[in-house]
């Protein structure tokens, strides 16, 4: 439950938990058309605000004789300033006031400095969104801008989140041309993506990555393909794969900045050494799998072998 506090003038009313706070003020919206608010008939005003609080989109809270009406943030008109007279009352949702409300003319906007406030938008959208946004007095009206950040690009498949927070999008491509399969040109192909080709960290990693594979695996020429991620072998390892510094991460360079240098997570075909062709120097994810998840082999760096449908997979941290 939010705290409810009197404060200022008799109508203006915060209620205030975490970052976000909703100030009552003299107000109403100038349109009701377009944009169009959603509207509940069944709340009272004090639950109006509470819903609009609740709301990931929404910004200000008005209620009329239709119900309460609720903003969002790409969806709210100009708000006209209004007086005790005229009894219009609208709650703005900013950021701020988490204990005390200014002391100032023209909340929420007090002594005229710009409110700001931020959302964290998982409804309706394909990837959640941050939002962050400024409310502004121009003469009598207040006016909201706004700028978003997408956790992943749209051309992403999919996203990743971590124990201990972090986030990384994904996607995975496929080439059953000749050069598109060479390991030079796959991390060229990610780095133009915002990307890396990954490493594999946590047992989510193999997991989503094989979903990707079974999802898109049609897409391919071949139903036997390989897909290629981070990890070059060295060229002291090129010629002796087999000596304990090369069976381990030691034995390869990376690109990937989150490598937590650890094969733990590596199910391997055979193992780091494996070597059949002369260019068997690249790790790859092998399909199909034959355990649950996909696993890990040392395979040509341009397209030699008897597989020649190739993939890629490409991962960024999210929202950058």
């Amino acid at each position: 439950m939010l705290n409810f506090l009197n404060i200022l003038l008799a109508a203006t009313v915060k209620y205030v938990n975490s970052d976000n706070t909703m100030v009552i003020v003299w107000g109403k919206p100038t349109s009701f058309y377009n944009p169009t608010p959603y509207v509940n008939t069944t709340l009272n005003w004090i639950q109006c605000v509470q819903e609009c609080y609740n709301f990931e989109r929404c910004v200000l809270a008005y209620q009329n004789s239709t119900g309460c009406n609720l903003y969002v943030f790409n969806g709210m008109p100009s708000v006209k300033k209004t007086n005790s007279t005229q009894d219009f009352q609208v709650a703005f949702k900013v950021q701020g006031f988490a204990d005390t409300c200014p002391v100032g003319t023209n909340p929420p906007t007090f002594n005229n400095k710009n409110a700001s406030g931020y959302l964290y938008v998982t409804d309706n959208v394909y990837y959640p969104q941050k939002v962050w946004y400024n409310i502004s007095l121009s003469g009598s009206s207040w006016k909201l801008t706004y700028t978003t950040s997408s956790l992943c690009p749209s051309n992403y498949n999919t996203y990743v989140t971590y124990a201990d927070g972090r986030q990384n999008c994904v996607i995975i491509l496929w080439s059953n041309m000749t050069v598109g399969g060479y390991q030079n040109v796959s991390d060229t192909t990610c780095k133009q993506f915002g990307g890396t080709l990954p490493t594999l960290n946590f047992p989510i990693d193999v997991d989503v990555f094989t979903y990707l594979a079974n999802l898109y695996r049609n897409n391919f020429a071949s139903s036997e393909f390989y897909i290629r991620i981070d990890g070059v072998r060295t060229k002291s390892c090129q010629s002796n794969p087999n000596s304990t510094e090369c069976l381990t991460p030691e034995g390869f360079t990376f690109t990937d900045p989150s490598f937590l240098n650890s094969f733990q997570q590596y199910d391997w075909v055979t193992n780091a050494g494996a070597k059949e062709e002369s260019d068997d120097n690249c790790l790859v994810l092998v399909y199909p799998n034959t355990t649950k998840f996909m696993q890990v082999d040392v395979r040509s760096c341009t397209t030699k072998g008897t597989i020649q449908a190739l993939g890629m997979l490409c991962a960024k941290p999210a929202f950058t």
